[in-house]
């Protein structure tokens, strides 16, 4: 009896942990798969913007991720059609960029995907990792006088173009 439950418990304690590491993930993002395999947001079909190619859904941090602290952030969820083209983490930046100077989305980068080295000349403003088939871009664009806009998006080469609907619609 004892033995059965030293089992359970690891077992219990095992499926915890995977939840955990899956949490805040953004790799395990299923990118090009259908809305509704999201396990951070359910998306219904009338909620989709059919005069458009790209629907962009809005939310808290908090239904991605509740183990990390990214700061004043905001989720974004890009849906073409019925598949997942891209999630976004993208900073809220007063006009003194006090978000930013955290370095918590930096931070989060450089300690899950790679180096960011934003003081080089070669720096032009983002880095793109690929890994798999999917692609992480980090950006960080400072401008006079405006908040910098930074933000950490999981996509890939397929979707990438779904970051272009904000610019264009």
């Amino acid at each position: 009896m004892k033995k059965l439950k030293i089992t359970i418990l690891v077992i219990l304690l095992n499926v915890l942990m995977i939840k955990t590491i899956e949490a805040c993930d953004l790799l395990s993002v299923n990118i090009g798969g259908v809305k509704s395999t999201l396990d951070f947001m359910v998306i219904e079909d009338e909620d989709l913007d059919y005069d458009s190619s790209v629907t962009v859904f809005e939310s808290d941090i908090n239904s991605f991720c509740t183990d990390i602290d990214f700061g004043n952030v905001i989720l974004k969820t890009y849906i073409s059609g019925n598949k997942i083209g891209a999630v976004e983490i993208k900073v809220i930046n007063g006009t003194d960029n006090e978000e930013s100077k955290k370095g918590l989305i930096k931070g989060y980068a450089e300690r899950n995907f790679g180096n960011l080295d934003m003081e080089s000349e070669l720096w032009n403003g983002y880095k793109i990792w690929d890994i798999g088939s999917k692609q992480i871009y980090y950006y960080a664009y400072e401008s006079k006088n405006q908040p910098t806009d930074e933000g950490i998006v999981v996509t890939s080469k397929k979707y990438y173009d779904v970051l272009l609907h904000d610019n264009y619609e």
